[in-house]
């Protein structure tokens, strides 16, 4: 029960509710959205689709540079002190600003380089527009101040609206794009509210010169490289299988994706609350750290072998639920993907958590890459064989890789099994 202690403070109880119940009904829209999406639009453009979201979740990380790890624990730090809270933000929304023109000259780069977006820019430039306002969007800031309220019921709104359009307005496979553009629409009210939330708070905001900027981006480095590489994983491994697979099996591996990244995210919620929690016992030299990290990984490693064991059991039912039936063949792929909810468990305790309270972003940073250059490997070896379950595969071998690094790691530190 002393995990939950912090839950049963005024704020903080408030907070979780709200950050949970905020997560679980913006899964929920997204849940709802893709029945109505893939049947309209069908395997094929749901493969460009997905395709270009992942390529949008890229670019959108690149605009935040690490601020979900970064950001929040100086936010947490300087908080009480506002003349230093209201330069930290003027420096780090500066720097994102800054790297706007970078990632639209990535997307039209991205145009020329892959073939799958032949044809299809608008769906580029759209994905890139929206990620410019998603990673200028100051999350970080409220998560940090611990204010969730204003920016959840901000969210839910605009993904409830997404959800009305999206019904209305995506009708056949010629409105696919429609998806990409109504998100970017959202996005773009989220962040202008958002930020203007947070500009009314500050006692000072002006954007200040490049080189004051990059000094705040060389400091986001690991953790930018700790936020873009499982991204990276995946937009280099989808390329791939662009190229390799037929557009029907690609569109099916798109639909799998899209279900387990929703029960994958299931795991958020509980783990933006705790981070800052975690951090804080650190920072404060508190001796039960590890112990409460150990029952955070036990909670969550169990809510992932439910629902793991739930989406294995009844994958059936849950893509004829959300896909359609032009996805039965997905099924194997994705029982695939249910047994890495496990492990990614596992590595967001004791990688995402530990590691990153502990200070070893370093460390963290480099095994994200070893874990992405191994799973390449292994998708490479296995897709001639494997087809499209190439994919879940090399992806329970990139967790298993981080898990098994940040073992050693732990070993080695002194009195991390004192718990």
């Amino acid at each position: 029960m002393k995990l939950f202690s912090p839950l049963l403070k005024d704020k903080k109880s408030r907070n979780s509710v709200y950050l949970y119940s905020g997560h679980f009904t913006e899964y929920l829209i997204s849940f709802l959205a893709l029945p109505f999406i893939s049947r309209a639009i069908g395997p094929e453009k749901l493969g460009l689709v997905g395709f270009t979201q992942l390529f949008g979740i890229l670019m959108f990380l690149i605009i935040e540079f690490g601020s979900p790890l970064l950001a929040v624990r100086e936010v947490v730090r300087k908080k009480f002190h506002k003349n230093e809270l209201a330069i930290f933000v003027e420096k780090i929304t500066s720097f994102k600003i800054f790297l706007i023109p970078l990632v639209f000259l990535i997307s039209i780069a991205t145009f020329f380089l892959v073939p799958k977006f032949q044809g299809y820019y608008e769906f580029l430039f759209f994905a890139t527009l929206g990620a410019v306002f998603q990673g200028l969007t100051p999350t970080w800031y409220f998560e940090g101040l611990e204010k969730i309220k204003y920016q959840v019921l901000t969210k839910l709104f605009f993904r409830a609206l997404f959800l009305l359009l999206i019904i209305y307005f995506v009708e056949s496979e010629k409105d696919a794009v429609l998806v990409i553009i109504i998100n970017s629409i959202c996005s773009f009210f989220v962040f202008s509210l958002l930020f203007y939330k947070m500009k009314s708070e500050l006692v000072r905001f002006s954007l200040i010169n490049i080189n004051e900027s990059i000094k705040i981006g060389k400091k986001s480095i690991q953790s930018f490289i700790i936020s873009i590489t499982p991204i990276i994983y995946q937009n280099i491994s989808l390329a791939l299988l662009s190229y390799l697979i037929d557009p029907a099996r690609f569109g099916l591996l798109i639909g799998s994706i899209k279900i387990h990244t929703a029960f994958h995210n299931l795991y958020g919620p509980l783990s933006q609350v705790f981070y800052p929690y975690l951090n804080n016992l650190e920072y404060n030299e508190n001796k039960n750290v590890n112990q409460n990290v150990f029952k955070y990984l036990i909670i969550l490693l169990f809510i992932g072998l439910v629902i793991g064991l739930f989406l294995y059991s009844f994958s059936d039912w849950i893509i004829s639920l959300l896909l359609g039936p032009n996805f039965f063949k997905s099924k194997t792929i994705l029982q695939a993907y249910s047994i890495a909810l496990p492990l990614t468990a596992i590595s967001n305790a004791l990688c995402r958590q530990w590691l990153m309270i502990k200070g070893y972003d370093y460390f963290y940073s480099i095994i994200q890459i070893t874990g992405l250059i191994v799973s390449l490997f292994i998708l490479i070896i296995l897709v001639e064989k494997f087809g499209a379950l190439s994919a879940p595969l090399s992806f329970i071998s990139y967790e298993s890789t981080l898990i098994f690094l940040t073992i050693i790691k732990m070993i080695r530190h002194k009195n991390v099994f004192k718990i």
